[in-house]
């Protein structure tokens, strides 16, 4: 089985989404860290994709930050669908669009065989 990554643009939405709600709570990484009994470098490399984050974790640091853990799981969540449309606009975008050469109606600039001759 492949190990997850968080270099995808759901990831990245991810922790975006989670450094806005600490600093909407007040909060430093250190604070946040405090509250939840773990070291301040633990948070960056959450925030920064270095460390996974599991549900349990993301429990437990929405309700340090004070936060209702419903609904910031509701704002995620809201926020991963609009990371799939996204997606899914620029997948038809590009289906849609036509190769370089066919608009030029074959005349494209790196399609001649064979070596360029000198006037």
């Amino acid at each position: 089985m492949r190990k997850p990554s968080t270099h995808t643009p759901h990831y990245d939405r991810l922790k975006a989404r989670l450094v806005a709600l600490r600093e909407g709570a007040g909060l430093t990484q250190r604070q946040l860290a405090a509250r939840v009994g773990r070291d301040q470098s633990v948070i960056a490399r959450i925030e920064t994709g270095e460390r996974r984050l599991d549900v349990v974790e993301l429990f437990t640091l929405c309700v340090a930050m004070g936060l209702d853990p419903l609904v910031a799981f509701e704002t995620l969540a809201s926020d991963l669908i609009e990371v799939n449309a996204a997606r899914a606009r620029a997948a038809r975008r590009k289906k849609q669009a036509k190769p370089r050469t066919e608009v030029l109606g074959g005349f494209g600039g790196n399609d001649r065989k064979g070596p360029r001759r000198r006037r």
